[in-house]
C-alpha cells in the first residue's frame, strides 16, 4: 500500500494564538514479523520538515504555525505533494 498523507488541523497546545495550526501525519501499513498475511497494523507518523520550510518552534511542536492565508496553504500544499513525489520514486 502507499503511505497516505493527511493534513489535519491542531488545535492548542499552547499554540492558540499562533494559529491555525496544522499538522502532516503520513499512514502506512506495517506488516506484523508473523507468518499471518492479515496481521497488518496501521502506523501514522507526523512529518516534520527541513529548517528550509519549518521554522524551530514548528519543528519541536511538529506542526506548521500561521496558516492563514492561501499562499501559505499553497505552499505547504506543494511540499506535501513533493514529499510524496519523492517516497513515491523510493518505492520503485
Amino acid at each position: 500500500d502507499d503511505p497516505k498523507i493527511v493534513i489535519t488541523e491542531a488545535f492548542c497546545m499552547n499554540q492558540c494564538k499562533r494559529g491555525p495550526n496544522l499538522r502532516i501525519l503520513q499512514q502506512s501499513h506495517s506488516d506484523n514479523d508473523s507468518d499471518n498475511d492479515s496481521d497488518s497494523r496501521s502506523v501514522t507518523k507526523v512529518l516534520v520538515f527541513s529548517p528550509e520550510f519549518m521554522n524551530d518552534t514548528e519543528r519541536q511542536r511538529k506542526t506548521f504555525q500561521s496558516v492563514s492565508n492561501e499562499e501559505r496553504v499553497r505552499s505547504i500544499f506543494e511540499l506535501v505533494k513533493t514529499y510524496q513525489h519523492q517516497q513515491q520514486q523510493l518505492q520503485f
